[in-house]
Parts: C-alpha cells; sequence; structure tokens
C-alpha cells in the first residue's frame, strides 16, 4: 500500500509538472503573439494610412480618366494597395492572439477590402442603372478616404510637426488632384490644377472665399472629407504647439530636479567617504 501510494504521489506530481510547464509553455506563446501582433500593427500603421490617402485620388482616377496610359497607371497602383491591405488584414488575423475578437473589431478593414477590389466596378457596368455604379464608386471612395482619416487620428500624437505637415501637404494635394479630374470637364470655375489646388488650400484652412466650389456629386464629397480632416488638423496643430510649450516648461523643471537630486547623491557620497575614513582610524590601534 505504501509503495503504491508513492507510486500515485510521484505520477501526480509528475502529471502536475507536465500541465504548469504546458501552461507556461502557452503562455509564453500567447505573450509572443500578441507582442509581434503589436508590433506589427505599430510598422504598418502609417505605410497604410498613407496607402490608404492615395488610394482615395486613385480610385477617381480610374473612374474619370480618358487617357489611356493614365488609366492603365491608375489601374496597377489599385491592384498593388488593394492587395496590400488584403496582406495586411490576413497577417494581423494572424499574429492575433484573439482572431474571433479581431475579427469583430477590424469589420471596418475587411469592409474596405471588400468594396476597393479592382475588379469590382467592371462587375457591374453592364448593369442597365448606371446610378447604381455611380453610388458604388462613391461608397468606394468614401470607406477608403474614412480608413485613411481613422489611421492618422491614430497616428496624430504630441510633438510631430513634421507629420502634421506631411499630411497637411499630402491631403490638400490629393484632394486637388481628384477634384480636378472630377470638375475640369464639368465645372467652368476649375480648368487647371492650378484652380483645383487654389480650391483646395481655401477649403482645407476652412476660408471658403466662395469663388470655387464643386458641382459634381464625387467633388462636393471631397469638399466635405476635406473641411473636417481641415478642422481636424488645424485642431491638432494647435494641441501640439501648446503641449510643446506646456511639456518644455515640465522638462525644464524636470532637469532642476534631476541636478538637484546629483547634486544631493554627491554629497551623500562625500559623506559616505568621510564617515568610513573617520571609522577606520578609530579602528586602527596606532
Amino acid at each position: 500500500m505504501s509503495c503504491s501510494a508513492r507510486g500515485l504521489g510521484y505520477l501526480r506530481t509528475e502529471t502536475r509538472g507536465k500541465v504548469s510547464n504546458t501552461a507556461m509553455n502557452l503562455s509564453d506563446q500567447s505573450v509572443n503573439r500578441r507582442q509581434n501582433f503589436e508590433r506589427f500593427n505599430r510598422l504598418a500603421e502609417w505605410p497604410m494610412a498613407i496607402l490608404a490617402l492615395i488610394l482615395v485620388p486613385i480610385l477617381i482616377i480610374e473612374n474619370e480618366a480618358v487617357d489611356p496610359t493614365l488609366l492603365t497607371f491608375a489601374l496597377a497602383l489599385n491592384w498593388i494597395i488593394w492587395l496590400a491591405f488584403c496582406a495586411e488584414y490576413f497577417t494581423k488575423l494572424t499574429l492575433a492572439p484573439q482572431r474571433l475578437k479581431f475579427i469583430r473589431t477590424a469589420w471596418f478593414d475587411l469592409g474596405i477590402i471588400l468594396l476597393s477590389p479592382p475588379f469590382l466596378p467592371t462587375l457591374f457596368e453592364g448593369t442597365r442603372t448606371l446610378r447604381l455604379l455611380r453610388v458604388l464608386r462613391l461608397l468606394r471612395i468614401l470607406a477608403v478616404a474614412g480608413l485613411g482619416l481613422r489611421l492618422l487620428q491614430k497616428l496624430l500624437s504630441r510633438h510631430h510637426f513634421h507629420y502634421l505637415g506631411t499630411i497637411a501637404v499630402g491631403l490638400v494635394g490629393l484632394c486637388g488632384v481628384g477634384v480636378y479630374f472630377l470638375e475640369r470637364n464639368e465645372n467652368p470655375a476649375i480648368e487647371t490644377f492650378g484652380d483645383a489646388l487654389w480650391w483646395a488650400i481655401v477649403t482645407a484652412t476652412t476660408v471658403g472665399y466662395g469663388d470655387v466650389s464643386p458641382v459634381t456629386l464625387e467633388g462636393r464629397v471631397i469638399a466635405v472629407i476635406l473641411m473636417i480632416a481641415g478642422i481636424g488638423v488645424i485642431g491638432a496643430f494647435t494641441a501640439t504647439v501648446a503641449s510643446f510649450f506646456l511639456e518644455d516648461d515640465g522638462s525644464k523643471e524636470h532637469e532642476k530636479l534631476n541636478r538637484r537630486l546629483a547634486m544631493i547623491e554627491a554629497k551623500l557620497d562625500r559623506l559616505t567617504v568621510e564617515i568610513r575614513e573617520k571609522d577606520s582610524k578609530r579602528s586602527d590601534p596606532r
């Protein structure tokens, strides 16, 4: 009985050890997967935001361009960016610690992939209702622009002046290109790219002279996006400037405290040395 009891105890201990080791290994794997997922998110945020913003005028050019060379170029870029979206989504899905939770939270990204494939408009070209095709194209542009703005909202943080400048210039330029290709044959006020760029600058800075305004539905959608983005960029820039001065004062106080602590530590070191020297002299009988 005692031998069998010891054997059972040994088996229980060994089983517990194996279960504990397995649990630790699973925990380590989960931590590694989460770290890889977060690392990939940080690496992919900026490139995907830029690609989403680039895709907006590309979709417009693809829909409106007459020049076959420009159309081929826009279609090729559309394919490249769409494949990049697919690769980013499925890489995140592979690395996600909880895949079902990722699918539920990343539904917008999946919607972008489903709405923005380059072959989608050709599937509806034979339809009798041209309005359906027009609405579909508009939804593609809105979805991609929404993704770009959503990613930029995550990326905007304090002290990123160069990021804000790049975003502002890129946004104005891209919207100017899109409005130019949409309005040049429909709007007498926008005949050159300079007219479209002037309109984009005025709209982004929320000045709105009213001398130039889009007349097409897609052009007005771009105008709304640019107005909202302009307000956001200006607000972010103002907050960045304010936080820069506030944290500048805080950093100076922090430096003063560090210097004081260094002086106190130096004095304590000197006192420690002096005390040790006195103790050594007292302990020396000579």
